[in-house]
């Protein structure tokens, strides 16, 4: 009777041998290991990994920041050269509308007409680049028939001399003369931000003006 008698073959044991000579050299303490930062020892604990990676540096790609960084200084530069148009109704009263005690009354119905016959009630349009120089200028040219200005006194400068309004309080009917320095000077915005938006801006003519008194007459 042949018995069988489990046997590996030549090839297997060969292997074995291998994975254990490799099992003993991975054990062995021996072992020679790069001195470059970057290798990984095997003594090292998972912590001291874990804090080697959190303090190496991380980079961004520098492009992207610096192409969003110039668009945000464009998109300011431009919001700062951007000009504003200001659109308000505009009224130049008399000198007579002044009382002696300083006291001027918002021109009501029947005194607003008479303001829009003798041509102090129009319509200015304003930009915030504007100087008090071509405010004044640009007023002059509105009521340039009742304040008895040709085109050529415009031109040269010659403008009529006024001074600027604002309401005393919210709510009141009456108007007051702004206290301001002796250096401040009216530009555009400033003068569109004495009336909102579908309100007038008040006017004091420091002068006898000669269409309004066509019509008083």
């Amino acid at each position: 009777m042949i018995t069988k008698v489990n046997t590996f073959p030549p090839y297997c044991a060969v292997r074995l041998d291998q994975w254990y000579c490799m099992l003993r050299v991975c054990s062995s303490s021996n072992l020679s290991y790069p001195s470059s930062s970057n290798a990984v020892s095997p003594s090292r604990s998972t912590f001291e990994l874990a804090s080697d990676l959190r303090k190496r540096p991380k980079f961004s790609p520098p492009t992207l920041f610096e192409n969003v960084r110039n668009r945000s200084r464009k998109k300011k530069q431009m919001d700062h050269s951007k000009v504003v148009t200001y659109m308000r109704d505009i009224i130049l009263l008399p000198k007579i509308f002044q009382c002696p005690d300083g006291d001027i009354s918002i021109p009501r119905s029947t005194k607003r007409s008479k303001l829009g016959q003798a041509g102090l009630v129009g319509k200015i349009e304003l930009h915030s680049t504007m100087s008090d120089c071509e405010v004044r200028r640009e007023v002059c040219e509105v009521f340039s028939v009742p304040m008895g200005l040709l085109e050529s006194d415009i031109k040269n400068n010659d403008l009529f001399p006024f001074i600027y309004l604002q309401r005393a309080g919210a709510g009141t009917r009456s108007l007051c003369l702004p206290s301001v320095k002796e250096s401040f000077q009216w530009n555009g915005k400033q003068v569109a931000s004495l009336a909102k938006s579908g309100s007038f801006i008040y006017l004091l003519a420091e002068a006898e003006l000669p269409g309004f008194q066509k019509i008083v007459s």
